[in-house]
């Protein structure tokens, strides 16, 4: 290991509490599956960039009552003294248990509750832990607020999901399914995401969630980008950070929590790290210009930031999140208070970088200036060791009691749930964003093709999104076959991974016993992205037409489009070759 990484995963006072007050501003993470692939709506088991499922047990803001059957919007901030109150009673160890979000296994309601009545901050909820009945999860989240109760805590728990939308949201229908960041991106529509945002984050509140680790405010690099891909609302700076400030705001109008993730910019490495760790060569200054700005635009709107397992190796070898130097540098770009969340802690990215230094992956991120740390390997071993760290003189208990203080004044401005009557709303929301995003690169601008009645055969892509397309296009009079008439040829979308695997494949691939896709068509009538939409530049169909997700609102869309010629309005969020640009707006 070198000197650099000692010195970063040391944890030193000085050292510490500069990285956690660091800032110039003032102020006090599957199937397919829901984002589509297949027509009934599975929520995500995949891991996304931020947090990992995890393999063993073990921020919104004060109450405010909601009127039943609405959103119940942001509450006000809660008083500095009321924060120090809550905080300042705790002992080490108790303080080191709020800064702990855990995961756990099965959708048991005890199992969550536990570790909350044994001092954690809260758990993330995964797709694992959701009962069947996608409502049956507010038993559990009850249970988990009504162990912060007796526990003598009267701000809420922190329960956390990733419901980004597209290839990342954990929870299905009834939640309403939303494409991912880029198809707003394409829609450049702020009032409408916002809309969407609010109406989401309302769902989520009924029920029981607190946080949303949404929305992803990473600037993609395009096709070298492995991991975010359509996460991303974009490839322009600016327009990231209009279009997440938008879904973060409308977050916040519901009373949940958003995170905007992944902190310096997960969009422009080339490496998953959920696998390894991802290396930008990158310095602060021209991080600034392009990645960073998303973050400081939403840090100064009082959004917390999730910071990803990234090494920013101008500054430090080591990743970002239990760097003190990178973290630090960081943090001065930021507002002084902003709530810093880990990425998932359990993520490859960390093992050999704790393994080299000896130093526990959680101490080292609390030193280096993060507050809330987010599903560490084991928990309990993790709170062990922040309260042997203290007590050694190895992290200063001021560091962790600043991080206390900042995760419960979040937690604070948590608003009461709405009725769960919301989860029965926001029918059309989702077409909407569909008609909005719906984009063509030409040459033919005009989708319009096909007649109700008219032979077609769907190829190329997954099994689930062929049969979901030609659902829909059964839907608009099409006789969907394997022969004859025209042809719609769904294109891959080049390097892009997007993290997620559907039955432990990688998109694309098909199942053991699922007969292979197609070949693709160098004749196709149409082709169309169901994903990033660079696989486009490699096709000669005349239609060319991009979703930027498959959800059942945006292939119904699509097979609209391409019967009754409705006009695509969206914007291409990124640079495909050879696109002519169709936009009217």
């Amino acid at each position: 290991m070198g000197a650099r990484t000692a010195r970063a995963l040391a944890v030193g006072a000085g050292v510490a509490l500069l990285a956690g007050c660091g800032g110039s501003g003032g102020g006090p993470g599957e199937a397919v599956g829901t984002d589509g692939a297949s027509r009934t709506s599975r929520p995500s088991s995949a891991s996304s960039a931020d947090a990992a499922p995890p393999s063993t047990s073990a921020s919104a803001r004060s109450s405010r009552p909601a009127d039943a059957g609405s959103s119940a919007g942001p509450a006000s901030a809660p008083s500095r003294t009321a924060t120090d109150r809550a905080v300042e009673g705790m002992g080490v160890e108790e303080l080191a248990g709020q800064v702990i979000v855990a995961g756990y296994e099965g959708t048991s309601p005890r199992a969550a509750a536990e570790l909350v009545e044994d001092g954690f901050g809260g758990v993330i909820v995964f797709a694992a832990n959701v009962p069947e009945e996608v409502t049956a999860l507010r038993e559990t989240t009850r249970a988990v607020q009504a162990a912060q109760e007796r526990s003598g805590r009267d701000w809420p728990a922190v329960v956390g999901v990733d419901q980004e939308g597209g290839p990342v949201q954990r929870l299905g229908e009834p939640v309403t399914q939303l494409p991912a960041g880029m198809a707003h991106g394409a829609a450049a529509d702020p009032a409408l995401s916002r809309e969407l945002a609010a109406h989401s984050g309302a769902q989520l509140r009924a029920l029981g969630v607190t946080m949303v680790l949404a929305p992803d405010a990473d600037v993609t690099a395009g096709p070298q980008d492995p991991t975010i891909g359509i996460r991303s609302p974009g490839s322009d700076p600016a327009a990231v950070a209009e279009t997440a400030g938008a879904l973060a705001a409308g977050y916040r109008e519901a009373g949940i929590v958003p995170v905007a993730k992944h902190l310096p910019g997960h969009g422009g490495v080339t490496t998953d790290s959920h696998e390894g760790l991802p290396v930008s060569d990158a310095g602060v200054a021209a991080l600034r210009e392009r990645d960073l700005l998303p973050f400081t635009e939403l840090a100064g709107q009082d959004v917390p930031v999730m910071v990803g397992h990234i090494a920013l190796t101008a500054l430090d070898d080591a990743p970002a999140t239990v760097s003190a130097e990178t973290l630090g540098a960081l943090r001065e770009e930021l507002p002084a208070d902003t709530l810093v969340v880990s990425d998932a802690l359990n993520m490859g990215a960390l093992d050999a970088v704790e393994e080299e230094s000896g130093t526990d992956r959680s101490v080292a991120a609390l030193a280096a200036g993060v507050d809330l740390l987010l599903m560490p390997p084991d928990a309990s071993a993790a709170r062990a060791a922040i309260v042997e760290a203290v007590e050694a003189g190895e992290l200063p208990e001021e560091r962790l009691r600043e991080a206390a203080a900042r995760v419960v004044a979040t937690q604070q401005e948590v608003s009461e749930p709405p009725s769960e009557a919301v989860l029965r709303e926001g029918e059309g929301l989702a077409g909407r964003l569909a008609a909005a995003s719906l984009t063509s690169l030409g040459p033919t601008c005009s989708p319009d093709v096909l007649d109700p009645g008219d032979a077609v055969r769907v190829v190329g892509g997954t099994r689930a999104q062929r049969q979901g397309l030609g659902e829909a296009l059964a839907g608009q009079g099409l006789e969907v076959g394997s022969g004859g008439g025209s042809t719609v040829e769904i294109v891959a979308g080049g390097e892009y991974a997007a993290g997620r695997v559907e039955d432990g494949r990688m998109p694309g691939e098909e199942a053991s016993g699922q007969e292979p896709s197609p070949a693709p068509s160098h004749t196709a009538d149409v082709a169309v992205a169901l994903d990033v939409p660079y696989g486009l530049a490699g096709s000669d169909a005349p239609v060319r037409l991009a979703t930027f997700g498959d959800t059942p609102a945006t292939l119904d869309h699509l097979a609209a489009a391409l019967v009754d010629g409705v006009e695509p309005l969206g914007r291409l969020p990124v640079e495909v070759d050879g696109a002519t640009d169709c936009s009217s707006r």
